[in-house]
C-alpha cells in the first residue's frame, strides 16, 4: 500500500470515528430540551410564579380585612396616585392623619407578609 493510500484510510477512519463521537454526543443532547441545557436566567420558574400569585391572593383577602377609611386612603394613594393633601381634603383630615395611616397599613401588610415568609 502506497503512501497516499495510507493517509487517505487513516483520515476517513478519523473521519468515521469523529462523526460516530458527534452522534454519541448529539444523541445524549437531543434527551435534554434546550432550556435544560441553557437555562434563562431571565424566566420565572412556575413555582416562584405560583408563589407569588398566592402570596398577592392571601394579601388581597387580608386587605379585604382592613377598616373602610385604610382600604380608601391605600387605594387613592396607590392606585388612583393622588397626593396626600388631596386625600385628606376629601375625608376632612390633616396630611400628617393621611400619612400615618397610610404607613400603619403598610406596616401591617408589610408584617403579614414576613409571616407568610417565614
Amino acid at each position: 500500500m502506497d503512501r497516499a493510500t495510507k493517509k487517505e484510510r487513516t483520515a476517513g477512519e478519523t473521519a468515521e470515528l469523529h462523526c460516530a463521537i458527534n452522534d454519541a454526543l448529539y444523541d445524549d443532547f437531543r434527551e435534554d430540551s434546550l432550556h435544560d441545557v441553557i437555562p434563562d436566567d431571565c424566566c420565572v420558574l412556575a413555582l416562584d410564579a405560583l408563589e407569588r400569585k398566592e402570596i398577592i391572593s392571601l394579601l388581597v383577602e387580608r386587605m379585604a380585612q382592613l377598616p373602610e377609611l385604610q382600604k380608601k386612603v391605600l387605594a387613592k394613594y396607590y392606585y388612583e396616585n393622588m397626593q396626600l393633601s388631596e386625600i385628606a381634603a376629601i375625608f376632612g383630615v390633616t396630611d400628617a392623619r393621611v400619612s400615618q395611616i397610610r404607613s400603619q397599613v403598610v406596616a401591617v401588610l408589610r408584617k403579614y407578609i414576613t409571616k407568610l415568609l417565614v
